[in-house]
């Protein structure tokens, strides 16, 4: 399954340019949330993350909207691998250039 997901920090934030990005994409399921990267637990990342299974994709907008430290995007990456599956960023120019660039290295080897 190809799940994708979206995040707005703020209540007024509007969440249309991530959402249109994942599903021309081709994600077969959404999932989105208003909610601060700072705030722990994220229940629908958490949800979305409880549910994938092997050979699943987790596609994002943005690797900054898993969450807002190097480290924490890392971890994340590093447990959908060990579980065999795949994980995606479209804006691979972002802000977060360098977690995209490590991500792709450890996590999407040949995918």
């Amino acid at each position: 399954m190809h799940l994708g997901y979206a995040r707005g920090s703020a209540k007024d934030q509007h969440l249309d340019t991530q959402l249109k990005q994942l599903k021309a994409s081709g994600v077969d399921r959404l999932h989105q949330e208003k909610i601060s990267g700072t705030t722990t637990p994220q229940p629908v990342l958490t949800e979305l993350l409880a549910n994938v299974r092997a050979g699943d994709a987790v596609t994002v907008a943005h690797l900054s909207w898993l969450g807002r430290s190097s480290a924490h995007i890392m971890q994340m990456g590093a447990d959908l691998s060990a579980h065999q599956m795949r994980s995606v960023a479209l804006d691979t120019w972002s802000t977060c250039r360098h977690i995209t660039l490590l991500w792709d290295e450890f996590f999407n080897k040949g995918q």
